[in-house]
């Protein structure tokens, strides 16, 4: 049933983009290309390193979730030195991660504004804790809201990005660049 949906929405975007009516980002094209390389091949086998590479980890985390048991053992194969896991495994085990953070970071989010309902000073208070050691994402994910009003606030409700232009200043990788500014208006 799954399939037959994705091949349908599949057929619709092909169409949208052989039209020229596709608003599709490169960005969302990677994800799309993921999403069908992870479906159309569930047995792929997988090393030690490209698990490293899915899970966002390094190689002696994977060793870790192994030891306490959250990612079965590697398997290996008669004439092949290295151990491989199944991906479906390890996507299996990425998404019940990812999901039991976001209920804590969600349940840390209403505890948290009870002892301090004060958006401003709750954001400080995480910024103090985290970004002294090396809880950076959790800031982020605990108030980047916060984060970013405070930023603008500090700027004059501006920002500055990098724009790619011909005649720019700015050359990275052998492009050019030129800085735009941005009014952000106040709600």
């Amino acid at each position: 049933m799954e399939f037959k949906i994705l091949s349908h929405l599949l057929r619709g975007l092909a169409d949208n983009i052989d039209a020229g009516n596709s608003n599709v980002t490169e960005e969302e094209m990677m994800e799309i290309c993921e999403l069908i390389s992870n479906s159309a091949n569930p047995e792929e086998k997988i090393s030690k390193y490209q698990t490293a590479d899915l899970l966002g980890v390094n190689h002696k985390t994977v060793d870790y979730y192994v030891r306490k048991g959250y990612i079965p053992h590697g398997r290996q194969e008669v004439g092949f030195k290295e151990i491989f896991w199944y991906k479906k495994d390890i996507l299996k085990f990425k998404e019940e991660k990812d999901e039991k953070r976001k209920v804590f970071l969600d349940n840390f989010k209403i505890k948290a504004s009870v002892i301090c309902p004060n958006e401003e000073d709750l954001c400080n208070i995480v910024l103090d804790i985290a970004y002294k050691g090396s809880s950076k994402q959790f800031a982020w994910d605990i108030c980047g809201e916060q984060i970013i009003k405070n930023l603008l606030e500090k700027n004059g409700n501006k920002y500055t990005y990098p724009m790619m232009d011909e005649d720019g200043d700015i050359e990275y990788k052998g492009y050019k660049f030129s800085m735009r500014e941005v009014q952000v208006c106040e709600e």
